[in-house]
């Protein structure tokens, strides 16, 4: 299985603390942020960046790894078609697929198993979360663990289960989309997905993302045992 980690945004709202390096980049602990990702994929055969601003920094800082390739945007992409460029680079026919910006402690044996176990086209790591209104929330059917709808976000969610942004997804899901093509994973994929075999795994490991000043103050202190 191969993954590819998306680490091209541009990270607008984190700029004010980490203005000199890309977001995935941003130190925890004075550790890059997307080491900690990386460590964990370190048995896969093949590690995907696929990056776009301040690539350079990225691919400066990995490219004695022999295990991770790059898959550079010359135009922005949007998140969907930052994986299917970088989909170019892989050869499994599962792929696991993370944001550069969030991190979720999970089992990825127990992941992949659940996801075959499923038949899944994909399968979405989900958390619950206090306050889900910065993620909007996703329904399953309690059954089956089936995706049965989104809930775009809301000041009045509340607690909710959240995507966390860890998927498992077979490729052929976007031969529909054509390469060089901009969209966008979550807005332009995730509706189609009602109509696919797509499930969700729920997950209780910790979980944060680092996208606002707040939550990458709070994730150094939250992240800092997954170094040791």
């Amino acid at each position: 299985m191969d993954a590819i980690i998306l680490a091209g945004g541009l990270g607008t709202r984190l700029q004010k603390v980490v203005s000199d390096r890309p977001k995935p980049l941003a130190l925890i602990k004075n550790t890059p942020f997307l080491d900690l990702l990386i460590n964990k994929l370190k048995h896969l055969p093949k590690i995907v960046l696929a990056v776009g601003y301040k690539a350079d920094q990225i691919v400066d800082y990995y490219s004695n790894q022999s295990t991770i390739a790059f898959s550079i945007e010359s135009t922005p992409l949007g998140t969907g078609g930052a994986i299917k460029q970088a989909l170019n680079q892989t050869s499994s026919e599962d792929v696991l697929v993370l944001n550069g910006d969030s991190f979720l402690d999970i089992s990825l044996e127990d992941f992949f198993q659940y996801h075959s176990s499923k038949q899944a086209d994909i399968t979405l790591a989900t958390v619950k979360v206090d306050d889900a209104n910065r993620f909007g929330t996703l329904d399953l059917d309690p059954k089956n663990q089936r995706l049965v709808s989104f809930h775009e976000k809301s000041s009045k969610v509340g607690s909710g289960w959240i995507n966390a942004g860890v998927y498992l997804l077979k490729r052929t899901l976007f031969e529909e989309f054509s390469n060089n093509s901009a969209f966008s994973f979550e807005h332009d994929m995730m509706p189609k997905l009602l109509n696919k075999e797509a499930f969700g795994y729920h997950c209780k490991g910790t979980f944060i993302d680092i996208g606002t000043e707040g939550s990458y103050k709070k994730a150094q202190n939250i992240l800092e045992p997954f170094f040791l």
